[in-house]
């Protein structure tokens, strides 16, 4: 745990807004395994279940369109069709579905009917002592309107006609933990196609990394660290930027206390930045040494993370400081972060995050939020910032209410930067039919704005009956 969190501060550039929302939810998650059913030793636990939920939707801008032109009232029906499989040391889950859309269509009145959203996942997990393996395949289409649940680019904020696809494969391997020797590896590919768009900032790409790490252990208490890392972004039609990064280095991981904890990395980075200038495509390349610095504390309750963070972006060479927090609460959790980030272009910013879960008895709140700088395609350094805000209360134990805010935001550091804004609000009531099937009704509010003064909203109310049919051997 405290490991993992140490890292948060030190993956490769690129990455670290992913892995930091993936450690917003490190508590849940290890709640929900530990409280998991275990199998004995060579029993399976496996299910083949079939998700369901059908149900009326209209919205006033289906195609979210700065000017929409009516509308639209659709019977949509989400299907999910998925195995998993436990036993004692590998998980396999597969699932496939898709949407089926009836109804009339404001921006196209000759369709009444539509199958969209077709995605595919199988993930495949094994764990021993010593080592673990976990990898993942994922398929996915969505249109390109105002999604705040799978936003990790300023890309991703662009709202625009048409549809997107994404095909990803990610694997990471690990062996010798808690041994002399220990390695670990880890893949990521994504294959982004965009359909029938408008915005030339919106074009196929190919993204692809690999990170190696050896430990070797030097005393009992600590280990030498040997690293190397590489991230390549290709523009497939050269519209936009392509990108190379790559970073050997040398660190150490020791416990200076039993409750104090040190890591340490010096690498030596190369960004290859390749652009359009006129008519030609031309590269920059830059070199520079980089340190990370990590302590983490164990407390009572949780730890304290003091870290400082570089890396090299097509821009130069940004430093980022933080203050950490994590502690589990009476009722609760909460981890947190403040620091600043400095820029070899001369820009300063705050940066900080912040997940918080409250729960009483009827009812829980939680709140996330993330600020950080980042480099964009067009080579713009931005704050990029997100806050969301969840609350549900329990009504009777059939029923209750819940509420969600989701705001995102890309802030140019420079006056020439695009800025882009997302925001949903969304309240629902739902009730438990019978033991099987569960009722949703609710509003959703959504915006987007640019500083092209481009700005699109959305109004939809929709209501469904849900249902898992489940089939355990």
């Amino acid at each position: 745990m405290l490991f993992s969190r140490v890292r948060a501060w030190t993956v490769p550039p690129g990455h670290q807004r992913a892995y930091r929302a993936g450690l917003l939810f490190t508590t849940a998650l290890a709640a929900a395994a530990a409280g998991a059913q275990t199998t004995q030793f060579g029993e399976t636990a496996s299910e083949l279940y079939l998700d369901l939920s059908t149900g009326i939707r209209s919205t006033d801008n289906y195609e979210y369109l700065p000017d929409p032109v009516g509308t639209t009232t659709l019977w949509t029906t989400d299907v999910a069709l998925g195995y998993t499989s436990e036993t004692q040391f590998q998980t396999f889950s597969v699932e496939a579905g898709a949407r089926l859309e009836l109804g009339d269509f404001a921006e196209n009145p000759d369709t009444n009917g539509d199958l969209i959203n077709p995605f595919l996942r199988l993930d495949y997990g094994r764990q021993s002592k010593t080592s673990s393996f976990d990898a993942t395949l994922a398929y996915r289409e969505t249109d390109n309107g105002i999604d705040l649940v799978n936003t990790e680019t300023s890309t991703d904020l662009i709202v625009d006609q048409g549809t997107q696809s994404n095909f990803r494969v990610t694997a990471d391997l690990e062996t010798g933990v808690g041994t002399p020797v220990r390695t670990s590896t880890s893949l990521y590919y994504n294959q982004r196609r965009y359909f029938d768009t408008t915005n030339v900032d919106l074009s196929d790409q190919d993204t692809f990394s690999f990170d190696a790490e050896l430990g070797l252990a030097i005393t009992r208490s600590a280990e030498l660290i040997l690293l190397a890392e590489y991230y390549d972004r290709d523009d497939i039609d050269d519209i936009n930027s392509d990108e190379i990064r790559s970073a050997v280095g040398i660190g150490i991981n020791a416990d200076v206390a039993p409750d104090l904890s040190f890591r340490g990395i010096l690498r030596y980075e190369e960004n290859e930045y390749t652009s359009t200038v006129g008519t030609e495509r031309v590269t920059d390349t830059k070199y520079s040494p980089t340190l990370d610095l990590s302590f983490v504390k164990d407390r009572q309750n949780g730890v304290i993370l003091l870290a400082l963070g570089g890396e090299l972006a097509s821009t130069g060479v940004r430093t980022t400081a933080r203050l950490g927090r994590q502690m589990e609460l009476p009722h609760g959790a909460i981890e947190a972060s403040i620091g600043v980030t400095h820029s070899e272009t001369g820009n300063v910013s705050p940066v900080g995050s912040l997940d918080w879960l409250r729960e009483y008895k009827t009812r829980q709140f939680s709140v996330g939020f993330d600020s950080s700088v980042d480099t964009d395609e067009d080579d713009n350094e931005i704050l990029f910032s997100s806050l969301g805000v969840s609350f549900e209360q329990a009504l009777t134990q059939l029923d209750g209410l819940q509420l969600n805010l989701a705001v995102s935001g890309a802030e140019g550091l420079d006056e020439s930067y695009n800025d882009r804004r997302q925001a949903s609000f969304s309240v629902s009531y739902y009730r438990q039919l019978t033991s099987d099937w569960q009722f949703v009704t609710g509003y959703r509010h959504a915006y987007y704005e640019d500083n092209d003064e481009t700005v699109t909203t959305e109004n939809e109310v929709f209501a469904t009956v849900d249902r898992r049919f489940s089939l355990r051997p």
